[in-house]
């Protein structure tokens, strides 16, 4: 009985599956991103097309490809898997490498972190955690260690240049700040509380001294933080099933560092995804929006909010259940069933061409 109630399962989720994608939830009117290579094997493809950084998870390998040559970028056991991350400013990339992808399931596990010349294939360790990020046009680079839940600002140009912060968080160990560079000695990042509430602290660094900039009253309420022009954009989206509602709203950043705000130009009662996106393009934030219809169906779309036409809202994706965007140099992409549709950007890869093995420099 056991193995007939398994087997009408399966033909039970491989009808639903098949109904999907035949009823339209796959179908789009954006453009989907197409490579010559596997979408899987694709860490980070620049926005002109020139340089491509792919891996070889069955060798362990970070490759570059350019001008119809691959360089080695990185290698490591097989099954590793990269992660790279870069800003508008194209000048470093910062690489995670996790050599235990397939065989070890912790989150909490720091990774190697590396930092390279845009468009290069030389890198260098600059530090182990998690979630790494590239600051102050590529000046700096943090990550996160929780284990010892220590937030690391280290200096990618002026490689002496290093600072610390210890976060007060130890009832979410799954918590992974959210975090800024004002400037050189400013930064803002979030946290929690003995209570379980999320906050936005700042920090200066040369009186290392903390303060409060904002507190949740709701442990069901996340906090996004998003840096672009002069405005620090602060996301607030409650999650669960209770309806805490969702906002965004930002602070202008002064020369001196400090901030003057805020200034709400989003509210909704619903629970939005969130994933702000603030440097894809001037005046414009993206963000996933909770389109939940009338008749309690879960809907989901990526939205943009124009600042420069009184905070409209506009739906840009047709998509039903969109969850995520990635800002891939500059191309502003959806994951959504094995492919990436693009939101932002020109499907301009026809000639990424990966060549053949054995062209691969040792």
């Amino acid at each position: 009985m056991a193995l007939k109630s398994k087997f009408f399962l399966i033909i039970y989720l491989t009808t639903f599956i098949s109904s999907i994608k035949v009823h339209g939830y796959n179908t789009s009117r954006l453009p989907v991103l197409v490579t010559k290579q596997s979408i899987q094997h694709l860490r980070l493809v620049t926005i002109d097309g020139k340089f491509t950084y792919y891996q070889q998870q069955s060798t362990g390998k970070l490759l570059l490809s350019t001008n119809y040559s691959v360089d080695p970028v990185l290698q490591a056991s097989a099954g590793t898997n990269y992660r790279l991350i870069s800003s508008p400013t194209r000048r470093k990339i910062l690489i995670s490498m996790n050599e235990r992808f397939f065989d070890f399931i912790g989150f909490r596990l720091p990774k190697k972190i590396y930092e390279i010349d845009f468009g290069k294939s030389t890198p260098m360790q600059i530090g182990e955690g998690l979630f790494p990020m590239i600051h102050l046009e590529d000046h700096w680079a943090s990550f996160y260690n929780a284990q010892s839940r220590i937030l690391t600002f280290k200096g990618i140009i002026n490689r002496a240049s290093k600072f610390q912060v210890k976060l007060v968080n130890v009832v979410n160990p799954y918590f992974i700040p959210q975090r800024v560079m004002l400037s050189d000695n400013k930064v803002v990042y979030t946290d929690v509380n003995k209570e379980g509430l999320q906050g936005v602290i700042t920090f200066e660094r040369s009186v290392k001294k903390t303060d409060v900039l904002k507190k949740q009253t709701s442990v069901s309420t996340k906090i996004e933080l998003c840096l672009s022009n002069g405005k620090l954009f602060i996301g607030e989206f409650g999650l669960g099933n209770q309806d805490l509602g969702s906002t965004i709203s930002y602070y202008v950043v002064k020369k001196d560092d400090t901030l003057v705000g805020p200034q709400l130009i989003y509210k909704s009662k619903k629970n939005d995804i969130g994933n702000i996106k603030c440097q894809a393009e001037q005046d414009m934030l993206y963000f996933v929006q909770n389109q939940r219809l009338d008749s309690g169906l879960n809907r989901s779309e990526v939205v943009s909010l124009n600042l420069a036409k009184k905070y409209e809202i506009k739906t840009l994706s047709d998509l039903r259940f969109a969850s995520q965007i990635v800002n891939m140099d500059g191309r502003l992409l959806i994951p959504y069933l094995e492919k990436y549709y693009i939101l932002l950007g020109k499907n301009n890869l026809a000639d990424d061409s990966f060549v053949n093995k054995k062209s691969i420099k040792k």
